[in-house]
């Protein structure tokens, strides 16, 4: 029935979910580690700085750069994981382990920060609105002769 939906399910897609994505996948690769595959715990991590780099894009604006910093640092260890876990240096899963504990850290201020944000409906409505549309000239640059 309808409850099965959440009310506010055009929320869905906020900073929360991909953060929540991002931490799923580093656990995955902790797993993989468990198993001994080093090779799918490198795909993990790979996805997981995909994801950062997604959140990234929606805090783009010049006063979100301080709550972008901590996701730099995130995808600096996330980095540092995968060297060590190509390396097959015991370490990797423990830096894992680490950024796992420390993502609430450099969650908090894209959460805070969420409503400025392109995850923001308004917020992505208004960037959209100020945004040059491509190609919205009927005059093609540099086809007239002037």
């Amino acid at each position: 029935g309808p409850a099965a939906c959440p009310a506010n399910a055009t929320r869905a897609v906020g900073v929360a979910a991909a953060i929540e994505d991002a931490r799923r996948a580093v656990r995955a690769a902790v797993a993989a580690l468990g198993r001994g595959d080093g090779p799918a715990a490198a795909v993990m991590i790979q996805a997981a700085r995909a994801q950062l780099g997604a959140i990234a894009e929606r805090y783009a604006a010049p006063e979100l750069a301080p709550a972008r910093r901590g996701l730099s640092v995130a995808d600096l260890d996330l980095a540092a994981a995968l060297i060590a876990v190509r390396a097959s240096d015991k370490g990797g899963g423990e830096r894992l382990l680490a950024w796992l504990a420390r993502s609430q850290t450099w969650a908090a201020p894209l959460r805070r920060e969420e409503e400025r944000s392109l995850y923001d409906p308004h917020t992505l409505a208004l960037a959209a609105r100020l945004a040059p549309a491509p190609d919205s000239s009927p005059f093609k640059r540099g086809s007239h002769h002037g």
